[in-house]
């Protein structure tokens, strides 16, 4: 290295000084002998500057190696999170690409009737009402659409939003739980309990998702997705009919019409009867289907004693005749309806459906009566509106308005955000209860799309809404966080009810005097 004169009379210079500056006091003493090493390292300082310099630059390359070393590990440290965040996402994606064929069908009708029915019903009224509009065919934030089937699978920026083998750790859960501050959806306002429950349970069943997306029709487009004709086709919409019994090789097996069909239906199959039961055995079946109990003893005596050639038929008449008989086949029409005891252990009387016992023992008296089945789904549509059985009260159908009563046993909750979404639960509950139960249609898919399966539209759907709009359960949307009071009707003619009003007001001012008295 070249060093200037200039530069060298400045080192020489600069080192002097600081020499004279730091040195002992000896060394400014007259005669001090330890001066001149000092003065010979100075001039060779002077004469190979270039020493200097080399450790100026080599404290700088220290420095700026250990910068860099710096830099390197916090590169590999940001590089190990990265693989750590790979191979997560890997592992996600091998779980999504291992989920059962059912959310990623092809076709709706690959998903299984109760998924595809759950979803229509319980989870895309929800995404469409609250997510869809920053989550949908006009709008995803974060990349993250949620209208379709592949969208959903694929998730947004954040990777995917469910994990089925971890419904709780899953971000869709986590976001409308609201359990991150930084992550809350919808932003408008966290969901009821029982939908984010229902998420869960979607998540659980593997996120079956309709791979063809739906939207509600308009209202001139029931010609383009239904053809009526076809329609009126549907196994739901025949008549019932009379069919003559097959003729079968074993006259003696099938004694009635219904053990021909059984037989002819067991020979296409290559099937054979089981051999004739027992008495013992035969009572003890007959009483276990008509009454859900075991025989008592003595009742098993008797029939094995009764060598009579109607002795089963005398059986049957008495089982059939029996209250237990009701009870027990009375309970599958109270499945069929959602019946409960009950809405929820938390809720008020005033809001709980407390006095629904009485329409489980009408549907009990119902068929312990053999009441025609017309009139059964008549009374619990609109029994109310019905004249009564036996004349009574001009206008007044108790039997009926208890009947009626199945229309306010639903799965709703008792209060929402959404005052108005509510009132439309219920409507919803009360069209699939009735469509379910008494058409053999699931008419409540029809809210948000034309049906996958039946011949209804949206159209049809809403039409039938609007009757049941008018029927009013509760006397108003409940608040936030508080349900509203389950309306009740008088089971008592007008007259009646305005006697007994009278007698209690009387029975008041009586135990107002007898409380002065007391006193």
């Amino acid at each position: 290295m070249k060093i200037q004169p200039t530069v060298r009379w400045f080192l020489t210079g600069a080192t002097l000084t600081a020499v004279l500056l730091f040195s002992p006091r000896g060394f400014s003493e007259p005669g001090g002998g330890d001066l001149e090493p000092i003065l010979q390292s100075i001039q060779k300082l002077n004469l190979e500057p270039e020493t200097i310099l080399e450790k100026v630059h080599r404290l700088e390359s220290e420095e700026q190696r250990q910068k860099i070393q710096s830099e390197l590990e916090a590169l590999e440290g940001e590089l190990e999170r990265l693989n750590a965040t790979k191979a997560d996402l890997e592992k996600r994606l091998s779980e999504i690409q291992s989920l059962p064929a059912s959310p990623q069908a092809g076709e709706s009708g690959e998903i299984s009737t109760s998924d595809f029915e759950f979803f229509e019903t319980h989870i895309r009224p929800v995404l469409a009402e609250s997510c869809y509009a920053c989550h949908g065919p006009e709008k995803q934030k974060a990349g993250l659409r949620l209208d379709n089937a592949e969208s959903f699978l694929i998730g947004g920026e954040s990777g995917p939003v469910f994990f089925p083998d971890d419904p709780e750790g899953s971000r869709l859960i986590k976001a409308i739980e609201y359990l991150d501050p930084s992550l809350q959806m919808p932003p408008s306002g966290k969901l009821p309990d029982a939908a984010i429950e229902d998420f869960k349970e979607w998540i659980r069943r593997g996120a079956p998702y309709p791979r063809t997306a739906s939207t509600p029709t308009s209202s001139g487009s029931q010609s383009k997705g239904i053809d009526l004709a076809q329609a009126r086709e549907w196994w739901s919409f025949q008549p019932v009919s009379n069919p003559t019994p097959p003729t079968v090789d074993d006259v003696g097996w099938a004694s009635t019409p219904v053990d021909a069909f059984v037989l002819d239906g067991m020979r296409e199959n290559n099937l054979s009867p089981a051999a004739p039961a027992d008495k013992r055995t035969l009572i003890r079946r007959v009483t276990l289907d008509l009454t859900g109990l075991p025989p008592k003893p003595e009742e098993v005596e008797a029939f094995l004693s009764d060598a009579s050639s109607n002795a089963f038929e005398k059986v049957v008449d008495r089982l059939l005749s029996s209250p237990a008989y009701g009870e027990r086949w009375g309970r599958h029409w109270l499945d069929v309806v959602r019946y409960t005891d009950s809405f929820d252990s938390r809720a008020t009387q005033q809001q709980d459906v407390v006095d629904s016992y009485r329409y489980r023992d009408w549907v009990v008296n119902a068929f312990n009566e053999d009441m025609p089945y017309d009139r059964f789904l008549s009374y619990q549509i609109a029994g109310d509106l019905l004249p009564a059985r036996d004349g009574g009260g001009e206008g007044f159908n108790r039997e009926g308005i208890i009947a009626t009563g199945m229309l306010a046993i639903g799965n709703w909750p008792g209060g929402d955000a959404d005052k108005e979404k509510m009132v439309t639960d219920i409507v919803d509950d009360q069209i699939d209860v009735i469509s379910r139960g008494m058409l053999g249609l699931t008419v409540a898919c029809a809210r948000c799309h034309d049906h996958k399966f039946d011949p209804i539209t949206t159209e049809d759907y809403y039409g039938l809404a609007g009757i049941f709009f008018s029927s009013h359960i509760l006397p108003g949307p409940g608040r936030k966080t508080e349900g509203s009071p389950v309306l009740r009707i008088p089971l008592l003619p007008s007259e009646e009810l305005a006697k007994r009003n009278a007698e209690e007001a009387r029975i008041g001012v009586i135990q107002m005097e007898l409380n002065s008295i007391k006193e």
